[in-house]
């Protein structure tokens, strides 16, 4: 077995195999421009492990010295790809080093097809054969020393000064995590790049005969590099989770910061019950006090009681079911009808005291939605306020029409005020977070609503009406065209 093909061959496949891995996670997120820049470094590794492979195995001195020549354009390509990777992941890099750097490699290109036969020999005369791993490979036997070789050391002691330069930038920097990089992609990188021109220079010099093997150095620095990465898809994935707990806490904040502006409704709509189950409560106690009570009037007055107790327990419920803090769950087949009715029971009071009218035009039947019962009671409380506050300073004709469609896949409901609409320099901007135009306030309500319609595979849109006014038009699954969906087989032609 050819041991040498067998492990630089290995070793390729794994440089294509991190290489192919990064340029997808690149397609996927165009400004991680270390992503690509390694992908680049990869192929240039790849280019590298290859002409090894020919010179160990050249028939002759020509094609050996043709073969050094060329793994100097591609030597180019991996320093540019390291270059770009540094300057991409540190981000602290001298841009005029990095310049430097570049050109001079470059030219070391240039003088490697224009001073002899590539940069390192002017000539190779002969070759000579030695065992490595129990194969015989070719190395250079007698050859004439290309005194432009210096360029190309030069170059890579300027390339190693600028990663050096911006690891220690990087460390100065004061996180632990970058103090982290500094040292272990930082330290590796400037280790194996000096150690792989110091092989090459101590061959060219013929110090030590053994073939031109600076793939292995960078080898390990790809391994290097995609270890870095993997901290970052990791880290990626730990600043994920993170911002999915703080939209929760921003969810709940909202809902309570929304019940604190409701409290006087809340305990208007309390009160009312209350009250009706102690004016009943002494009705039927005078009922009572009677020779002979009315059984069919104390029923009655008793089913009012219960009725009461139930709308009473059912807005307590409501702002229970609203406080609390847990997981959004899994979205399920939701009645939409009855939910508006809940939250416009619960904004009673305020849409009282402001004098607005409330116009429904509720489709019956209406398919089921695909949404959870307390953050669709959220988003409709928000687009209400929102309405509500938005027509605040209209001294009459105030009015709020909330109605319902649905097109066979979505069941859609809108709420549509008599405000002045919405201008056009902030409609780009109204779903942002913390923009708002109340004064004092947060900016939440919006892009928390809209966040809750996203989780449920909803869509919220805001657009001004053509009779005037603003609109806010919620799209969700219907439930029924979902379970039509997952129940329909995905190749029609199968039984």
């Amino acid at each position: 077995m050819d041991w040498i093909t067998v492990i630089w061959s290995a070793a390729a496949g794994a440089c294509l195999i991190l290489g192919l891995t990064q340029f997808v996670v690149w397609c996927g997120r165009k400004h991680a421009w270390e992503n690509l820049w390694f992908s680049v470094t990869t192929i240039g590794v790849i280019g590298l492990i290859a002409c090894e492979l020919l010179t160990m195995k050249a028939d002759s001195a020509a094609e050996y010295a043709n073969t050094v020549r060329w793994a100097h354009l591609i030597f180019l390509i991996v320093c540019g790809g390291m270059l770009g990777f540094v300057h991409s992941h540190f981000g602290t890099g001298l841009r005029w080093l990095l310049q430097l750097a570049l050109g001079l490699r470059v030219a070391a290109v240039i003088a490697n097809f224009t001073t002899g036969e590539n940069l390192h020999f002017k000539s190779v005369d002969s070759l000579r054969q030695i065992e490595i791993l129990g194969q015989s490979v070719n190395i250079v036997d007698t050859w004439q020393a290309n005194p432009w070789v210096i360029l190309g050391q030069l170059a890579s002691l300027v390339m190693l000064a600028y990663i050096i330069n911006a690891a220690w930038r990087m460390w100065h920097s004061g996180t632990h995590d970058a103090r982290r990089r500094a040292i272990t992609l930082g330290g590796s990188l400037t280790i194996f790049i000096a150690l792989a021109a110091t092989l090459a220079g101590l061959v060219a010099a013929g110090v030590l005969k053994i073939p031109l093997h600076t793939s292995l150095p960078f080898f390990c620095m790809i391994i290097a590099m995609a270890y870095e990465l993997s901290r970052e898809v990791l880290r990626s994935d730990r600043l994920a989770q993170q911002l999915r707990t703080n939209q929760l806490e921003l969810a709940h904040l909202s809902r309570v910061s929304v019940l604190g502006e409701m409290a006087g409704a809340l305990a208007h709509e309390v009160n009312q019950p209350l009250a009706a189950i102690l004016s009943n409560a002494q009705v039927g106690s005078r009922s009572m006090n009677k020779g002979e009570p009315d059984l069919v009037e104390i029923h009655a007055i008793l089913d009012d009681i219960a009725n009461d107790a139930k709308r009473a327990g059912g807005i307590i419920h409501g702002m229970r079911a609203m406080l609390k803090k847990d997981q959004p769950p899994d979205p399920h087949p939701l009645p939409v009808n009855p939910t508006i009715h809940q939250v416009l029971a619960m904004l009673q009071g305020e849409i009282s005291s402001r004098g607005v009218t409330i116009e429904l035009d509720l489709e019956e039947p209406l398919p089921h939605a695909h949404f959870n019962r307390v953050e669709l009671q959220q988003v409709l409380i928000n687009l209400v306020m929102n309405s509500l506050d938005a027509m605040k300073l209209q001294t009459h004709g105030a009015a709020l029409k909330i109605t319902n469609s649905h097109d066979g896949e979505h069941v859609v409901l809108s709420v549509h005020d008599s405000g002045p609409g919405i201008s056009s320099d902030i409609m780009n901007q109204l779903f942002d977070p913390f923009f708002s135009t109340k004064p004092g306030g947060l900016g939440l309500g919006l892009p928390i609503s809209k966040s809750i319609a996203e989780h449920f595979g909803a869509q919220l849109h805001a657009t001004n009406h053509p009779q005037g006014g603003a609109m806010f038009e919620l799209r969700m699954q219907s439930a029924v065209a979902l379970s039509i969906k997952a129940e329909t087989p995905s190749n029609p032609n199968k039984p």
